[in-house]
């Protein structure tokens, strides 16, 4: 198999990273149902006034979301506070008018394209501390406290080996997550002429991953360096985990 001309492989591994979007899904009391908003990374690409996702409608708003996830050295979370732009007068009128604290408020992340229900990177349940409305600029300010136990996790947590990766394994290309965070199968070992690193690593196994750079299935066993094809390995790497995917590394 001869090598791949410069273009061919810009084509293959520079591929757009689908955008992040966030979604806040808030669960009011009756009189005023659940409301639901989302945010997209800004782009080239003309954004859109809503977003399904698990058959809902998300509508599009300037939104921010600070302090969220951070853990503190005892184990718990800090109140984390939430802000939405572009909010009607009937939802503001009724958090002025009504208690809608201990109400229910879930976020995700997740990615463009990826609209199952069950298809998020993260997912946070909190129930609203504090509400307050601007009338001037139509914004909606919250401050949330976590649901603890509903995380699953033990506290304090474990500090994070830094030679251990965190993304799932793209071992067949089937998980929308994995395909686009890992990208072993999707975008390295299902294009012709791909070949594992067998000269450095005699075990290397297209079907496992021991979740380390230079390991006997890690990264580097599995994205060949010395192959035509090759993109820059970049594995997960605590402290340097990175926030863009394997698709727009070349």
């Amino acid at each position: 198999m001869g090598y791949l001309t410069q273009n061919v492989k810009t084509q293959l591994f520079k591929i757009q990273r689908p955008r992040l979007i966030k979604l806040v899904e808030i669960l009011y009391p009756s009189a005023i149902g659940t409301k639901r908003y989302c945010q997209i990374e800004k782009t080239e690409q003309a954004d859109t006034t809503k977003y399904v996702w698990d058959s809902k409608d998300f509508y599009c708003k300037p939104l921010h979301v600070e302090k969220l996830g951070e853990q503190n050295i005892e184990g718990s979370f800090p109140e984390t506070e939430l802000s939405i732009s572009n909010i009607n007068d009937v939802e503001g009128g009724y958090i002025e008018s009504q208690d809608v604290r201990g109400s229910i408020v879930y976020i995700y992340d997740t990615f463009e394209g990826l609209t199952l229900g069950v298809d998020y990177l993260s997912k946070w349940k909190y129930r609203i501390g504090k509400v307050a409305y601007d009338r001037q600029s139509y914004q909606l300010s919250f401050i949330l406290r976590t649901y603890h136990s509903d995380q699953r996790n033990d506290f304090p947590l474990f500090p994070r080996d830094r030679n251990r990766c965190g993304w799932k394994f793209d071992a067949d290309g089937t998980d929308e997550i994995a395909k686009r965070t890992c990208g072993f199968f999707s975008l390295y070992y299902s294009k012709a002429g791909a070949t594992l690193d067998t000269i450095n690593y005699p075990s290397a196994d297209a079907t496992k991953c021991d979740k380390q750079m230079y390991s006997q299935n890690g990264c580097a066993a599995h994205f060949n360096q010395t192959n035509a094809l090759k993109p820059k390995m970049r594995a997960r790497l605590y402290p340097g985990i990175p926030t863009t995917s394997l698709q727009e590394l070349s």
